[in-house]
């Protein structure tokens, strides 16, 4: 909306709000399902007429409100494959700007607004600061846009091809076949680094939780709970709990609060701890397994079992022998942007290279991926599978 002009404004040009009236009154004779919600009853025009200034739907009043109709109706998510509508948007933006104007968008992130400008004609250039929106939007930006119905359709036989050897290799660290006797699907873990207590007398092991909930929806709320076990705390589940049975966040600007003897251990020390275990993101602690049911939808949250805990255990062995048996391949050892960079506050707690961040489980499908996509030859290819 902000490259187009105001056409009620005074100062608005003629000619660009011929072309505006034009794109419009081409949409709207074009047979489509949202003429009833742009409200056009009776079309009273032929194709010689579209943008003719001096019929009373083209009066700048009248003008801008359907403008301002069709900006609104746009941007609905079931008209991003309306050509009709694209093409409108297109015709008004190019004509207005007497070609492609050029869009820059420096913080882009995902890369929405870069997306969405090219869509409707414009020249978008995007930039971030950190490389994985470089990445997504060189593939959405440069890559996709030049590629074939044919060209498309190999690269998702290629897509499948490597997501069958992915699930050949790291299936055995995934408890799958457990919850598939259930009828459920693992869809996610729930993970935290853990410190030991320093307070007197007390020396247990505790995660590293920023909030005490799990879910927190009006229809379905979890939250944990904590108790003793030995020398470490015992995680549970509480579904939709009493105010009283909510726990503390044990993780708060860095300093850890024991959930059992309520010791704040500050957080230099915290920091100390995690740095002499290489930030620990390997000594981290399973706390819930995320599922959804096979034949239905929702989402259920279980405490580890064994057979979870053991599958993830695995992954340990199963990363150093697929190293083995790929000798070209290494854990990512690049090292961190410096300590105070933005976005980057993982290095004062040891994580000082990109492997740190990574748990056995997440390297090995990492690497899996990486050595799956590198044998495909094609560079186009290659760059859009990556």
């Amino acid at each position: 909306a902000c490259m187009i002009p105001d056409p009620a404004d005074a100062n608005c040009p003629t000619e660009l709000r011929r072309v505006i009236a034009a794109a419009l009154d081409e949409l709207e004779r074009a047979p489509h399902g949202m003429q009833k919600k742009l409200q056009v009853t009776k079309r009273t025009w032929e194709v010689d007429d579209d943008g003719d200034l001096s019929a009373s739907r083209n009066r700048p009043e009248s003008l801008k409100r359907r403008l301002l109709r069709f900006i609104g109706e746009y941007s609905r998510w079931d008209l991003k494959m309306s050509e009709t509508h694209t093409k409108c948007a297109r015709s008004i933006i190019i004509g207005c700007h007497n070609g492609n104007p050029k869009l820059l968008d420096s913080f882009a992130g995902g890369g929405s607004i870069p997306i969405e400008g090219q869509r409707i004609g414009m020249e978008a250039y995007a930039s971030d600061i950190n490389p994985i929106p470089l990445l997504l939007n060189r593939l959405q930006l440069e890559l996709l846009p030049n590629i074939t119905e044919n060209f498309l359709n190999e690269l998702k036989q290629k897509a499948i091809r490597i997501n069958e050897a992915l699930k050949q290799e790291v299936e055995s660290v995934y408890p799958i076949q457990v919850y598939s006797k259930i009828d459920e699907v693992p869809i996610g873990f729930l993970c935290a680094r853990q410190i030991i207590c320093e307070g007197i007398d007390c020396g247990i092991k505790f995660p590293l939780i920023s909030s005490p909930w799990v879910a927190k929806s009006s229809k379905n709320k979890v939250c944990y709970s904590f108790k003793r076990d030995g020398d470490q705390v015992a995680v549970g589940l509480i579904n939709n709990p009493n105010l009283d049975q909510i726990p503390e966040q044990t993780c708060k600007r860095g300093d850890a609060k024991c959930p059992i003897c309520n010791y704040v251990t500050p957080v230099k020390s915290v920091r100390k701890q995690l740095t002499i275990l290489n930030g620990g993101t390997n000594e981290s602690r399973l706390l819930v397994t995320i599922t959804t049911p096979k034949n239905g939808t929702g989402r259920i949250f279980n405490v580890p079992t064994s057979d979870d805990i053991d599958a993830r255990n695995r992954s340990a062995n199963k990363l150093l022998d697929y190293l083995n048996n790929n000798p070209e391949l290494s854990m990512p050892d690049e090292p961190m942007p410096p300590q105070g960079s933005l976005g980057m506050r993982v290095q004062g707690y040891g994580m000082t290279n990109w492997g740190a961040i990574y748990t056995h489980r997440q390297a090995l499908t990492n690497l899996v991926l990486c050595n799956e996509v590198k044998k495909e030859k094609e560079p186009l290819a290659r760059a859009i599978l990556a």
